[in-house]
C-alpha cells in the first residue's frame, strides 16, 4: 500500500470517529429533550395547589433544559469547529486524491500507449530477425554457389572484366572485419549460416589467388592487401576445434598467395603471420592442417631469399616444441616436410642445428 493510500485510510478513520462522536452528542440531546417532554406531559393543572406544584416542576424543567442546552452548546462549540476543520481538510484531500487519480489515469494511458508501441516494435523486430535469417540463409547459399563457380578457368577474368572483383574484395574485407569484431575467438558453430558464409568467402578468395591473374589483382590493389592482412590477423585468434575448416582454408589461401614473391613477402612481413602459421603445428590442429602449414613454410622459404627472414624462421623452429615433435612423429609425410624445410633453411643460412 502506498503512502497516499495510507493517508487516505487514516483520514477516513479519523473522520469516522469524529462523526460518531458528534452523533453520540446529538443522540444524548435528543434523549434529554425526550425526557423533558415526557416530564411536561405529566404536569396537571387541576387546582391551585396542583398548579403551584406544576409551576415548581416547570421551573425545575426549565433549569434542566437550560443545563442541557448549556451542555449541548459546550459540546457543539468544541466538536463543530473540529468537524468543520475535518470537512475542510477532507475536501482538500479529496481534491488532491482526485488529482492523483487523474495523474495515474494519464500515466496508465501513456504506459498503455508505450506498451502498444513496444509490442509493435517487438513484432517488427521478430519480422526483421526472420528476414535476417532468410537473408543469411540466402547469402550462405549464394556464396556456396559462387565458390563452386569460381573454380572455373574463366571465372576470375570475368570478375575483373565486369568490375565485380573490387566490390567483392571490399565486401569480403568488411565481412571478415565485422566477424572478427563480433566473435573474436568464440566462433559460432560450424553449421551456422554465419560460418558457412565466411567459409564460402574464404573459398572464393582461395580460388581467386589460385590463378595468376587473381593473385596479381589482389596484390596490386589496396583493398586486396587489406583483406590479406585482415585474414592473417583473424587467423591467429581462431581457436580449435571449431575453427578447423576456416584455418584449413586460410592456410590453403596463404599457400596459393605464397608462390609469388610479392605474396610471400606480404605474409612474412605481417606482424604475426609466421607465428600464427607456427601455431598450426600443434597436435590439436591435426595432421592435415599441420601438413598444409609445413608446405606453406617451405613455399615461403623458396620464394624469399632474405637471409634475415630465413635466419629468424630457423631460430623460431629451433625453439618450437611442436616442430621438434613432428620431426620424430610416425607420419612419414609430416616428417618429410619437416626435413625438407629444415634442409632448405640449413643450406640457405649455411648453418646447422641439432634437432
Amino acid at each position: 500500500m502506498t503512502q497516499k493510500e495510507n493517508e487516505f485510510n487514516n483520514l477516513i478513520n479519523n473522520n469516522s470517529q469524529l462523526l460518531t462522536s458528534a452523533a453520540d452528542i446529538l443522540q444524548q440531546i435528543f434523549e434529554n429533550f425526550s425526557g423533558l417532554l415526557e416530564d411536561i406531559s405529566k404536569l396537571s393543572f387541576k387546582n391551585d395547589v396542583e398548579q403551584s406544584s406544576n409551576i415548581f416542576e416547570i421551573n425545575q424543567c426549565k433549569r434542566k433544559v437550560s443545563e442541557y442546552i448549556h451542555q449541548a452548546n459546550q459540546s457543539l462549540h468544541i466538536e463543530i469547529p473540529n468537524l468543520l476543520e475535518v470537512v475542510k481538510e477532507s475536501k482538500q484531500k479529496i481534491i488532491e486524491y482526485e488529482e492523483i487519480i487523474k495523474n495515474y489515469e494519464n500515466d496508465i494511458e501513456k504506459l498503455t500507449e508505450r506498451l502498444k508501441n513496444a509490442e509493435n516494435k517487438c513484432t517488427e523486430t521478430k519480422n526483421l530477425e526472420q528476414q535476417n535469417t532468410y537473408s543469411a540463409a540466402m547469402g550462405s547459399t549464394l556464396a556456396k554457389m559462387l565458390w563452386k563457380t569460381s573454380k572455373s578457368q574463366g571465372a576470375i577474368q570475368t570478375y575483373i572484366d565486369t568490375g565485380t572483383m573490387h566490390p567483392f574484395l571490399n565486401l569480403s574485407h568488411n565481412t571478415i572485419a565485422g566477424f572478427q569484431d563480433t566473435y573474436h575467438e568464440n566462433l559460432p558453430a560450424p553449421e551456422t549460416f554465419e560460418v558457412s558464409y565466411l567459409l564460402s568467402l574464404l573459398g572464393i578468395y582461395t580460388n581467386i589467388v589460385a590463378q595468376s591473374i587473381g593473385r596479381d589483382y589482389v596484390l596490386t590493389h589496396e583493398i586486396g592487401v587489406l583483406g590479406v592482412k585482415r585474414i592473417l590477423s583473424y587467423f591467429g585468434e581462431m581457436k580449435m576445434p571449431s575453427a578447423h575448416l576456416l584455418k584449413r582454408l586460410i592456410l590453403m589461401f596463404l599457400y596459393n598467395l605464397s608462390i609469388t614473391n610479392e605474396g610471400a613477402k606480404l605474409i612474412a612481413e605481417s606482424e604475426t603471420g609466421i607465428d600464427n602459421i607456427l601455431k598450426c603445428l600443434s597436435v590439436e590442429h591435426g595432421d592435415e592442417i599441420q601438413g598444409i602449414a609445413l608446405s606453406l613454410l617451405v613455399s615461403l622459404v623458396n620464394e624469399l631469399d632474405s637471409h634475415n627472414f630465413q635466419k629468424q624462421l630457423f631460430m623460431k623452429l629451433s625453439q618450437n616444441d611442436n616442430f621438434q615433435k613432428l620431426m620424430i612423429c610416425k607420419d612419414v609425410s609430416l616428417v618429410t616436410l619437416c626435413r625438407k624445410l629444415l634442409e632448405k633453411l640449413e643450406n640457405n643460412t649455411c648453418s646447422l642445428f641439432d634437432f
